[in-house]
This record gives C-alpha cells, structure tokens and sequence, in this order.
C-alpha cells in the first residue's frame, strides 16, 4: 500500500511520474485510435463482402461510424443476415485485434495496454445490450438472443479473466517498479 497520499502525489508529480502519466495518456488515446480503427474496418471488410457499398466510414479522436447501402433487389432474408453479421464484425475484429496484441507482444508490455482499450472500450460496450450496441442490432435484426447473451457473457467472462490474472499476478505494466512506481499489493 502507498504509504500516504502525499507520498504517492510526489511520486507522481516527479519527473519519472510525469513522464510515465504522459506515456499513459499517449497510449491511451493510440490505443483508442487504433481500436476504433480496426473496429470500423471489420464492418466495412464484411459489409462489403455481402455486396453493400460503404456511404462512409470515419474514425474520430473517441468514436466511429460506418454507414451502407445495400443493393435494391437484395433479398429480405439476406438482407437481415447481412446487417447482423456486418453488425458483429466491429466488436469481433477488434476483439480478434486486442487478442493479439495482448499475448503477442509479451508480459509487461505497453502493448497490452493498447489491447486493454480494446477490450474495454472498443469490444465489451458492443458486446453488450445497451441499446445501439452492435449486439443489440444484431440481435433487433434476427440474431438469436441465447447465443447473444452466451457470446456477451464468454467475453466478458473471458477478459476478466485475463485482466484478474493480469493484476493478481503482477504483471500489468502500469503497475511495476521499474517505472518508478512501488506496487500497491502486499507481498505473499
């Protein structure tokens, strides 16, 4: 445990603590960045494959936006398939993405800082119910809702998983000593 709060405010007020709060934030919004990215992508690369023309696709600094248009004569049938499908896509890729980044690039990397965003920002909110989620088109578009709650629930579950094991393992980057901060965990 830190031993006050004023000796964790000097800590994070000196030159190593400043340093590191600005590599957090750079990371941070690269990550953000990034994850959106590869979000939008993953609907435009399905949308496209069910014949949809992209009407546009933007990434600003803290969301995204992709917008179709699909052929006149496509059938009903296909037509739902192909919004619930190009709907997922986004949340997946960048699930697909984070994954990769996260054990691809080692313990204590910054790298699996960017992936966390990923997790939390680009992939659980559409994973998720809330209304507008990706999910929830899917699943307002004829996706079944058991296999929505059992996806939602297995990757929720699963990063959780991952970032538990993270922190009570003392692996997560931001959390070592070597970048001038003392663990907050009581030593077993």
């Amino acid at each position: 445990m830190p031993e006050t709060l004023s000796s964790f405010l000097a800590d994070l007020f000196s030159s190593k603590g400043i340093y590191h709060l600005m590599l957090v934030f750079i990371l941070m919004y690269a990550g953000l960045l990034f994850n959106t990215f590869i979000h939008e992508t993953g609907h435009v690369v399905v949308g496209r494959l069910f014949g949809c023309e992209t009407k546009y696709a933007w990434v600003r600094m803290f969301t995204g936006a992709t917008s179709f248009e699909c052929p006149e004569d496509m059938p009903e049938d296909q037509l739902a398939l192909a919004v619930r499908v190009t709907a997922l896509a986004g949340p997946i890729f960048s699930l697909i993405a984070s994954l990769v980044l996260w054990f691809g690039f080692g313990e204590n990397s910054y790298i699996r800082f960017i992936a966390l965003f990923g997790f939390l920002y680009s992939t659980l909110p559409n994973l998720s119910f809330i209304p507008g989620s990706d999910l929830s088109i899917a699943v307002e578009n004829g996706f079944p809702m058991g296999i929505a709650i059992l996806l939602s629930i297995l990757v929720m579950g699963g990063v959780g998983f991952l970032l538990l094991r993270e922190i009570t393992e003392k692996r997560f980057p931001l959390l070592e000593e070597k970048h001038g901060y003392k663990r907050t965990f009581e030593e077993t």
